[in-house]
Formats: C-alpha cells, structure tokens, sequence
C-alpha cells in the first residue's frame, strides 16, 4: 500500500471517529431526558460524558488547524451539551454579605460512615470544620454510629447544633443512616425508605425565624460496584481476556439495576419534592451527575446552587480523576444564592456542599 493510500485510510478513519465521537457527544445531551428503564444505554454515556466532551475538543482543534469541516461537526456536539457544561463549569461572582440580611448556610456531606473510624476523630474533626463554615443546617449521608463511639457520643460532637434528628428505619430495617443537625428547631421528621435498597432520604421541615421551611436530604442509590471491582482489577493483572469480559459483564449489569433503582427513587422523591407547601431545599448525595435523568428529575422547578452563585470547576466526588459532580443543593425562589463551593476534605470519598444564601 503506498503513502498517499495510507494518509487516505488514516483520513477516513479519522472522520469516522468524529462522526461516532460526536453522536456519542449529542446522545448525551439527551440521558436526562430518558428514563434509564427506557434506555440503558444513555446513562452510561452520560456517566462518561465529561471523556466524551475533551475528546471532541481535542478533534476539534485537530480538523480546525487542518481547516477541515468536520472542526463544526465537533464544535456542534460540544455546544449541544451546553446544559450539562453549565451544571460543571460556572464564572459568576459570590455576593458580598450585608449585616442586616437574614443568612443561612446550608451543608450536606456524604461522611462515608465516618471510616468505619471509632475514636470519633473523624466525626469531632468534621463538626469542626463544619462550624467553622458557620454551617446553620448540616445533613449527612452515610452516618454511621459505631459500639465505642455511639449516638450520644456523636451528638455531643455536634453540640453546636441543638437540634437534630437521626431517623431509624421500621422493623429494623437495615440502611445507610441519613441524618439532620440544625441550629434552628426541628418541627417535624419522615424517613423514606425504598424498597430492595440500604439508601433512603428523609423530610424535615425546620422553624427558621418563625417560617416553615422544608429540607429533603437525600442518599439515592448506590452505584455499588464495590463486589465487582475487585475481581475486575484482579483479572486485568492476571491478563485473562476470559475473566476480564465476565467481571466487565458483571460490573456493567450492576450498574444498569442500580440506574433503574436511582430513577425509581427519584421519581418518588420527585413526587414530595412537588408537594412541598413551604420554601424548599433539597440536597444530598444522588450518586448522578448532572447529566443524568435523576439529576433532571430531582431538581425539577428548582435552582441548582451552583448555577445560582458558585464558581469555577465543580466536583464532589474526590475519585475517577475529579470528573464527577454527584452531590448538590437545590433551593426553591425564595432562596437568593450566595456563595457555593465544595472544600476538598479527606474525611471520605466525597467532598462537602456548602451554599450561603439569603432567606
């Protein structure tokens, strides 16, 4: 085969690659929009978009210094997903406070059962830091209280929020605990609990200044690919083709149940969520970024936090090389953003959420 054969197959190929880099790029624009139990396959691109996203920049840039139009194929798949960038990438500017303005802070942290760590270092240094933050209202995922470090013992840590609720499950149900510490009174709590899950999500409406005000702090499906992982990793050293298919099979069927799970568990939500009658905050842990159909669904008529006031590059989920967005406060128009951010702590596998706001 000669040169200018070989430059014309390398030629084809490229475009090739474009055209499926590309509608790969424009079908994730829509995962938020389908419902996983309709199709599968949308949420695992929209779980890899941010990949899918800086491989068209890269051919982008390639076709557009060979001034070639297929540079507009790419640029189109890029700003088709202008929603979801804008969910991730943010250049506003925080509001200044001024003292007269009635200010509450709002945090949520997956604390990832406090390490399973039992001296309570782990708890005291996070009831630290959040008070540092002048945290007025503190949800958790994950919260997990041991034998030698108990619930009063974890109370007390918190002490610099009198009021708090720890839900626990009926009929002794097992789940990832979820639990609320507030500086204002709690008026009442409800847990919701899904079926064939450990996640769950409770309802708290909070006495904030003599107005009711409604927080959904939620832990939605887990991906849970913790029982696979390991075997994967295990036939990747091995170099067995055989057994690394298999583990692939078993990873990727894991994390279609648990999509259709997280959707499930969204809708419901989704559902109380409506129905609130005061001002709204929702947050937590959705185990979804901001592509995804959960994300879409739980945030429904309200204002992402991060779109309101944050700025710069947002991640919370401190692995797979910082490319995830998975925990979030949404807050109704009553609300007016102030400053939200997302500290790097070490204290688990996700960071915090903390937005200030006016109310």
């Amino acid at each position: 085969m000669g040169r200018k054969a070989v430059k014309r197959l390398f030629y084809n190929i490229s475009i090739f690659c474009t055209l499926i880099i590309s509608i790969a790029c424009v079908s994730g624009a829509f995962a938020a929009y389908i419902s996983p139990d309709q199709n599968i396959v949308l949420p695992f691109i929209g779980l890899i978009l941010p990949v899918i996203i800086f491989i068209n920049i890269f051919l982008f840039i390639y076709w557009a210094l060979r001034w070639r139009v297929w540079a507009l194929v790419a640029l189109l798949a890029i700003v088709s997903n202008y929603g979801y960038l804008s969910r991730i990438l943010h250049f506003g500017t925080t509001e200044s406070l001024i003292s007269t303005e009635r200010v509450i802070t709002m945090g949520t942290y997956n604390v990832a059962s406090f390490n399973l760590e039992t001296t309570g270092f782990y708890c005291k240094s996070i009831s630290e830091f959040m008070n540092s933050q002048e945290v007025d209202i503190l949800c958790m995922q994950e919260f997990y209280m041991s034998r030698d470090f108990n619930e009063d013992s974890t109370i007390v840590a918190f002490d610099a929020w009198p009021y708090y609720s720890i839900p626990l499950p009926p009929d002794d149900k097992k789940i990832l605990n979820v639990a609320l510490f507030s500086k204002y009174p709690i008026l009442s709590t409800q847990l919701i609990t899904h079926p064939d899950s450990k996640n769950c999500s409770m309802i708290c409406d909070l006495d904030i200044n003599g107005t009711t005000v409604r927080v959904f702090n939620n832990h939605l499906q887990t991906t849970d690919v913790y029982s696979t992982r390991p075997q994967l990793a295990k036939e990747i050293e091995s170099k067995n083709m055989n057994g690394i298919e298999h583990a692939t099979y078993l990873l990727a069927k894991e994390l279609k149940i648990n999509y259709i799970k997280r959707a499930e568990q969204a809708n419901e939500m989704a559902g109380f969520i409506e129905q609130s009658p005061y001002p709204t905050i929702v947050c937590g842990d959705f185990n979804s970024p901001p592509s995804s159909y959960t994300y879409r669904t739980m945030r429904g008529k309200l204002n992402d936090g991060f779109q309101l006031c944050g700025s710069g590059y947002m991640y919370t989920y401190r692995y797979f090389k910082h490319l995830l967005r998975i925990d979030y406060i949404f807050v109704s128009n009553e609300f007016t953003g102030m400053k939200y951010y997302s500290p790097k702590l070490e204290y688990s596998d996700h960071n915090p959420v903390i937005m200030k706001m006016r109310f």
